[in-house]
């Protein structure tokens, strides 16, 4: 008898791609994996329709597009008869699942219903649906429609269902319910981008600088600075996708000098919705609407942009939001794995920058760009 797991939610609540990444990090093929969106998307480029997929779909009734994709999914369960285990993940209706449950022939099922923030729907609404709309907007169209079909899954007591995040215990629920030896893979868990090695200076932290090196006025610095030789290898810190690679925006179009802001840098969407920031970069490995995980290397650290002294300034903001400050902005330390960053003493030492860091080891906050020879120098400054 073939055993069913249907994992359901939002459209946009990431099910879908969260255990498609679990099954290719443990190797799993023993699972047939269904998917209500992708098998649409699918049927659409394999019967060649002459028109835009957004236009194509909008013409359809949910009674359609279930026809479609039911008929899929049961022809390629048909036809892989040796696997036995299915997951189907999607935003389903009580009647649409037990149609597939009688259809499938299985008393053997379960039904996992998938949560996730307004964030992570919002970037995985934008990013995956190519929907141009503010976060402001998105709210208010969640607001409206607040997905009809799982309210009649969660509100339907012929069923019993569970409630999983992908966040918590997603991965420990498929596990479980197949037999499956499936490592737990945590999101919230984010790694170092660049493994802090140098002693840290007050000027590195999170919070106001109560003189800007530049600016020379109050700035609330909205990241950690990780001290870094020029080259050094950066990782992005959670998996995501990138939303901006190159120059600072600000310094392409004229606004700021190109020995200010960010300098080189990278955006990144994480998977919790959090968009991150690396900047001041060398060098830039990888593109707008690349998918990255915690073991790629997206660029080398540098000193672009508003730095005078190599290193990585690392930005988390709370969401999918373009400005930094306090109130948008999350003290990285609090992410990070914890390290006992006071018990760092090596020196900085890559010439011509290592005298800068002793003056900025000393006296953090009276440093000017007229004291610095090499502020101005475009080979030194990138």
């Amino acid at each position: 008898m073939k055993k069913v797991l249907f994992v359901i939610g939002h459209d946009y609540a990431g099910q879908y791609e969260a255990t498609r990444e679990l099954f290719d990090k443990n190797y799993i093929y023993n699972i047939l994996l269904l998917d209500y969106t992708s098998i649409l998307e699918r049927f659409y480029y394999k019967e060649k329709i002459l028109e835009s997929y957004e236009s194509w779909i909008s013409k359809l009734s949910d009674l359609e597009k279930f026809k479609i994709v039911s008929s899929e999914m049961l022809r390629r369960i048909e036809t892989t008869p040796e696997i036995d285990n299915i997951v189907i993940t999607g935003c389903l209706t009580i009647d649409e699942i037990k149609y597939m449950i009688d259809k499938i022939h299985t008393d053997d099922f379960n039904i996992y219903y998938v949560n996730a923030t307004r964030e992570v729907l919002y970037r995985n609404y934008t990013l995956y649906g190519k929907h141009n709309l503010s976060f402001v907007q998105f709210n208010e169209l969640m607001d409206e429609i607040e997905c009809e079909k799982l309210k009649q899954v969660k509100d339907n007591s012929s069923l019993v269902y569970n409630r999983a995040t992908i966040k918590d215990n997603l991965y420990s629920v498929i596990g479980a319910y197949f037999g499956e030896e499936i490592e737990e893979v945590p999101l919230e868990l984010y790694q170092w981008p660049i493994e802090p090695t140098f002693q840290v200076l007050e000027h590195d932290l999170y919070g106001t600088r109560p003189v800007h090196m530049i600016l020379g006025k109050p700035k609330f610095h909205s990241g950690f600075d990780i001290t870094a030789e020029t080259n050094t290898e950066i990782m992005p810190s959670n998996s995501g996708i990138v939303v901006y690679a190159g120059l600072d925006e600000r310094i392409f179009s004229g606004q700021s000098k190109w020995n200010q802001r960010y300098g080189n840098m990278i955006e990144i969407v994480d998977d919790y919705g959090r968009r991150e920031i690396y900047a001041h970069l060398r060098e830039i490995y990888v593109q707008e609407g690349n998918r990255v995980n915690k073991r790629d290397i997206i660029g080398l650290s540098g000193c672009s942009g508003g730095a005078r002294v190599p290193h990585l300034h690392f930005e988390v903001r709370k969401a999918n939001i373009d400005h930094s400050g306090k109130i948008n902005t999350i003290d990285p330390l609090i992410l990070l794995p914890e390290r006992d960053l006071d018990s760092l003493r090596e020196q900085f030492q890559e010439k011509p920058y290592d005298s800068t860091w002793r003056i900025m080891k000393k006296n953090p906050w009276g440093l000017t760009d007229e004291d610095i020879p090499y502020a101005n120098s475009k080979k030194l400054i990138r």
